[in-house]
């Protein structure tokens, strides 16, 4: 049977251009041409010799060697062959689908942060390691947490914060991370 330009459109778009047995990607330009890359047939999903019909409904993409391997054999045996229960959604039924699992994820994603967020907040603060030059060498440990000690530089650690030396002259502590990503 001989196809219009919008038929074969219409044909290729129920399955955004994909095999519906295998699900290769085809090339809506090489339709009918055999050895071209992405070449595909209109295949009937219920086989004429089996009774179907060239309604639109039983008409479906098909990679040329899928569409010859299958011959009378039904569309499920077919895509059985290649590990497929169904055929790859239109863009419209994707389109929707994204759609669902994003409202669902946030939904989700919603309850989930408000009920364990306070809680995994807590265990994951990132640090930054921050090193300062040292005016005298400073051991690796804690600095002093006198208050007699007035020469801190700015940028300091807060007292009692362990430190450790990174090279000689310079003394590293980790802070929280307060930059931006």
């Amino acid at each position: 049977m001989a196809y219009t330009r919008a038929e074969l459109k219409d044909i290729y778009d129920r399955t955004s251009g994909y095999c519906h047995l295998c699900g290769r990607k085809l090339s809506f330009t090489n339709y009918g041409r055999s050895g071209e890359k992405g070449g595909w047939h209109v295949e009937h999903s219920v086989p004429r010799a089996r009774g179907g019909t060239d309604h639109g409904n039983n008409l479906y993409p098909a990679c040329i060697s899928c569409n010859l391997g299958k011959s009378t054999f039904t569309t499920k045996t077919a895509r059985g062959w290649n590990g497929r229960t169904r055929a790859p959604l239109s863009r419209g039924e994707r389109k929707n689908a994204r759609t669902g699992n994003a409202v669902a994820g946030g939904v989700i994603g919603g309850i989930v942060g408000s009920v364990f967020g306070p809680v995994l907040r807590l265990n994951s603060i990132r640090t930054e390691n921050i090193a300062i030059p040292c005016r005298d060498r400073c051991p690796i440990g804690v600095i002093p947490s006198s208050p007699e000690r007035q020469d801190s530089l700015p940028g300091d650690p807060p007292r009692g914060v362990p430190v450790y030396i990174k090279d000689e002259g310079t003394r590293t502590f980790s802070r929280p991370y307060v930059g931006s990503d």
